[in-house]
């Protein structure tokens, strides 16, 4: 008779779905054939679904072995007390201090967030969208709420017309690719799984996707010559080093990292206009389908029948000795 445990417990199996999902994101897209034939548009979209889909597959996984092995007579399952793994008491303070010190921090920006609404001018309204004159920053920024959308444009910008119309844009770009709603995901799910390395290598890489995913579309879509806009970010990027703080929870013109500047910079004189590769997009969803799927039924197999097993060793041992 085979024993085995097709539940794991909800918080680990949120921790894995972000591991496998971020390893097969980044094997998918370094792929040469996949790295050819994609927007960058088409590829910060494909990496957001990857994280929905392994997040649903390693929830959906425990559910589908139980159906299995509850029709199968070879099979036993067999509960575990507490949720398939006990965490040890010392841990549970730990996990209880770190969520509240960064959920803490995701609140007390939205409050700082709040503060800089209230002392900034409003320039102009675009339905849900409020374009905001500020003297107290040096850079432009975005961030929004359930309902409603800020630009924050600093007023040195009133002296520069046609930096100003640039930053507006490139601003408005990340509100429609809904960058500004990931950055609120990406902040819940810091502060609960605040100890996976896995989550603050996602929030770095799409950072990076989401601003080349930005420049792309303002430069194919004609809006501003790649000389011009890349004038405006090295400018945008002189005021960002002269700044000693930085506001969370937002989505800035520029990055305070040099690295990205060069490669932003670098890739505006390369972004050519292509045509939608249908077969290459449905590859790589596919590929990222079966891999979460295959992951998550290892992740809800393995993991626990090595558990069983050690628990069952330790009962053998005691056993003995008495």
């Amino acid at each position: 008779m085979i024993d085995i445990i097709p539940n794991q417990h909800p918080y680990l199996i949120l921790n894995g779905a972000f591991i496998a999902s971020y390893i097969t994101v980044r094997a998918i897209l370094i792929l040469p054939f996949f790295k050819s034939r994609m927007l960058q548009s088409q590829r910060l979209a494909f990496a957001r679904s990857s994280i929905l889909i392994g997040i649903l597959s390693f929830m959906i996984a425990p559910k589908m072995l139980t159906m299995l092995s509850s029709s199968t007579s070879v099979l036993q399952v067999r509960p575990i007390i507490n949720s398939v793994i006990q965490f040890n008491m010392f841990l549970i303070p730990f996990f209880a201090i770190g969520f509240t010190f960064f959920i803490g921090k995701y609140f007390t920006n939205i409050l700082t967030l709040r503060n800089v609404y209230k002392n900034s001018f409003c320039l102009h309204q675009i339905k849900n969208i409020h374009i905001l004159l500020n003297d107290k920053q040096d850079v432009p920024f975005c961030w929004s709420t359930l309902r409603r959308h800020f630009i924050i444009i600093p007023t040195s910008f009133l002296e520069k017309n046609s930096e100003m119309r640039l930053a507006v844009q490139h601003e408005l770009q990340h509100i429609r690719q809904g960058d500004t709603y990931w950055l609120h995901f990406f902040m819940i799910f810091h502060a609960i799984c605040f100890w996976n390395p896995f989550i603050k290598l996602w929030i770095n890489w799409l950072t990076e996707a989401q601003e080349f995913a930005c420049d792309e579309s303002l430069v194919l879509r004609k809006k501003t010559s790649p000389f011009a806009y890349a004038t405006c970010l090295i400018k945008t990027a002189s005021n960002t080093l002269k700044k000693t703080s930085y506001l969370k929870g937002v989505i800035r013109m520029y990055e305070a990292t040099k690295s990205i500047l060069y490669r932003r910079i670098n890739m505006l004189f390369n972004y050519k206009e292509r045509k939608a590769k249908t077969l290459a997009i449905l590859l790589a969803y596919i590929l990222s389908f079966f891999t979460a799927i295959s992951t998550a039924y290892a992740f809800n197999t393995s993991t626990p029948e090595i558990l069983s097993g050690h628990i069952q060793s330790v009962i053998i041992k005691n056993i003995k000795h008495t």
